[in-house]
């Protein structure tokens, strides 16, 4: 008995495992794995950094560009702005105004070159518009009319004006009592920083031509053609509606749709130019001569206007 029990615990003891070799070697693999994780978060982390700092340039240079861009673009904007302002006009004639006047006498003159000198950019002699102490007499103004303002670039734009004045030379007697009256077309280049001007140039002196190749377009109204007595109908009623038109009496609203007509205006005749007919609705152009109350001068106005049928009668619809 003693025998068999001492070998069942030499055998028991015999097969026990040893746990030491297997505990070193998982501690062992954790540490390497815990290593090698931290390592590769710390390079994950610094990939993503240099990743993220690489595209925020790219971004923050992109946005500097695009800003830089919108802001040459407004000031562009705000320049081109300041030449279709009619502030640049009204600056102009200021400056014609000093420029055209040349008084007769020396003080005056002085002055004048004086005043010219703040109309112009800095650093430009006013020594170049020429010398007048030789003229013996004056220049006068008469009068200036705008014509066009032609950009020459995004800060620069000419100028043209219609001038009218008056030379009146003193060097004789006769020069004296014959003023010789000029019109000239004169061009004055300016510059803008987007908030004022400067002339940059002397002016000059140009000619346009302002005749142009214009044909009328076709008058005719669409629509089939009205009868004769269609036509002799509305024609009486015209001259009805116009003879209350040209002085706004009671009866014009119950023959138009309109609130208000002319005044001091004698109705004389009326020539139907162009007449249609759609759908029963006339279409009409006609030319009206009215007289000035009072007086012997007559003027012809044309009209277009758009005449339904309403109980036997006409009612105008619109009237252009």
């Amino acid at each position: 008995m003693k025998r068999a029990f001492s070998v069942f615990r030499k055998q028991r003891t015999t097969s026990s495992p040893e746990p030491t070799r297997h505990l070193r070697f998982s501690r062992r693999t954790a540490s390497k794995t815990a290593s090698l994780l931290f390592f590769s978060v710390m390079s994950l982390s610094l990939l993503f950094n240099v990743i993220f700092f690489s595209k925020y340039q790219t971004i923050r240079h992109s946005v500097q560009a695009q800003q830089t861009s919108l802001q040459e673009q407004l000031q562009e904007t705000q320049e081109t702005d300041a030449f279709a302002s009619h502030a640049a006009v009204i600056y102009t004639e200021n400056f014609l105004t000093t420029y055209i006047t040349i008084p007769a006498d020396e003080q005056g003159r002085k002055k004048r070159l004086e005043n010219l000198q703040t109309f112009y950019a800095q650093g430009f002699d006013v020594s170049r518009l020429g010398a007048v102490e030789t003229f013996s007499g004056s220049r006068e103004l008469q009068s200036l009319r705008y014509l066009e303002t032609v950009p020459t670039s995004a800060t620069t734009a000419d100028l043209h004006f219609l001038v009218t004045s008056t030379i009146t030379d003193a060097s004789t007697e006769e020069a004296k009592e014959n003023s010789l009256e000029k019109e000239e077309e004169i061009v004055v280049s300016l510059a803008t920083d987007g908030s004022g001007y400067a002339v940059t140039k002397p002016p000059r002196l140009t000619k346009s031509d302002l005749q142009g190749e214009v044909k009328l377009p076709d008058p005719a109204v669409e629509g089939e053609a009205v009868s004769t007595t269609e036509r002799k109908q509305l024609t009486a009623f015209l001259e009805k509606f116009f003879t209350s038109y040209g002085v706004s009496d009671e009866t014009m609203p119950f023959m138009a749709a309109v609130e208000k007509g002319l005044t001091g205006q004698v109705f004389e005749s009326l020539v139907l130019r162009q007449l249609g007919k759609k759908d029963g609705v006339l279409t009409t152009v006609v030319d009206v001569t009215y007289r000035e109350e009072n007086t012997s001068l007559a003027s012809v106005y044309t009209y277009a206007l758009v005449v339904e049928p309403d109980d036997g009668t006409f009612f105008i619809t619109s009237i252009q």
